[in-house]
């Protein structure tokens, strides 16, 4: 494989990466802002507390499928990549 397309590979694989740590990123801050609001509705009411429950696993659900379907892919197109060069040896 010509170094040019080593160096293109390295960069998508850095790229999906960086975006697989975002969406992790982003789905943290979004369970903290549903653990404050649900600690929050605790104190007041519990009717909120249902929808901030639901809400919670739908996100929770939504992305472990992202992210894993994302680190799946990844894995795939890296392995495929090693295996068509002829051994890891040969990744930057």
């Amino acid at each position: 494989m010509p170094p040019e397309q080593c160096e293109r590979l390295w960069q998508h694989l850095l790229h999906e990466d960086t975006l697989f740590n975002e969406r992790l990123n982003s789905f943290v801050a979004f369970q903290s802002v549903l653990l404050g609001i649900a600690a929050f509705s605790l104190t007041q009411s519990q009717k909120p507390l249902v929808f901030v429950g639901w809400a919670g696993l739908m996100v929770s659900l939504i992305s472990v499928y992202v992210l894993g379907r994302m680190a799946f892919l990844s894995n795939l197109f890296l392995a495929g990549n090693i295996n068509a060069r002829g051994g890891a040896q040969s990744v930057p």
